[in-house]
């Protein structure tokens, strides 16, 4: 069986797309993804080698790009909002792929709720992938290795009940469905570490949105996962990724 996104389905969403892949917002897409080649192959693997559902998706982010101003950073919102948002790309996997971590404790649910429209906080969190985005092509351009996509750990420890309060859930649910939606085959592995008994009703709720690909894609586990993290980052780096981002100050 022919791979999703072999030569022959390449060169068919080549030319289902047609003078489309020329325009400037394709080509600034292109250019953010690391070139219209990679671009073009994980639309295809997202659609599982459907060439009109590729095409059809494809066509729906360069809309969704341009009415959002996707390629244009927000800097207001930005500095308004990253003081709050407890996460770093402190490193890289072995084949290159950007590493995000992600203390969830220190996240304040309600004052996100009550400082940001639902609108802001995608936008922000779009910035925020978009950022991964950036570290994926420049990560290509030092030739680090194939760069599958990010890697993205969420660490539970010591959270509350708060964290996973339903309306933040929510909010979360349709942000992980717009991401979803417009960053096809961008997620090389999730990892949520640490998490206490309750958060199985959360994730009932956000597992929803993910394809069945993405949720093979996502580990869960009770503990710090090492032993998993370490079949895609060098042993020797995983104790500074998970440091990254202090507990907060007592």
């Amino acid at each position: 069986m022919a791979p999703a996104d072999g030569e022959h389905a390449l060169r068919a969403l080549t030319e289902k797309l047609g003078p489309e892949i020329n325009t400037p917002p394709a080509q600034e897409m292109f250019q953010k993804f690391g070139g219209w080649e990679r671009t073009l192959r994980r639309f295809l693997r997202g659609a599982g080698g459907h060439i009109h559902h590729a095409s059809t998706r494809f066509l729906s982010t360069l809309k969704w790009r341009s009415e959002n101003k996707v390629g244009e950073l927000d800097q207001e919102l930005w500095d308004q909002a990253r003081p709050h948002w407890p996460a770093e790309y402190p490193g890289f996997t072995t084949d290159g792929s950007p590493v995000q971590y992600c203390r969830v404790q220190r996240i304040n649910p309600r004052f996100w709720l009550s400082s940001f429209r639902e609108e802001q906080m995608e936008k922000f969190m779009v910035q925020w992938v978009e950022l991964g985005v950036e570290l994926q092509r420049k990560s290509l351009e030092a030739n680090r290795g194939d760069v599958r996509g990010v890697v993205v750990i969420y660490d539970l420890k010591d959270i509350s009940r708060q964290h996973l309060e339903l309306r933040g859930i929510r909010v979360l649910a349709k942000i992980f469905g717009t991401i979803e939606k417009h960053y096809p085959e961008n997620l090389y592995r999730a990892y949520i570490l640490n998490t206490p008994y309750y958060f199985a009703f959360s994730w009932k709720i956000l597992s929803r949105v993910l394809s069945a690909e993405t949720n093979r894609k996502v580990v869960v586990c009770r503990d710090n996962c090492e032993k998993r993290l370490a079949e895609v980052m060098d042993p020797a780096d995983i104790p500074a990724v998970l440091s990254s981002v202090p507990p907060p100050t007592k």
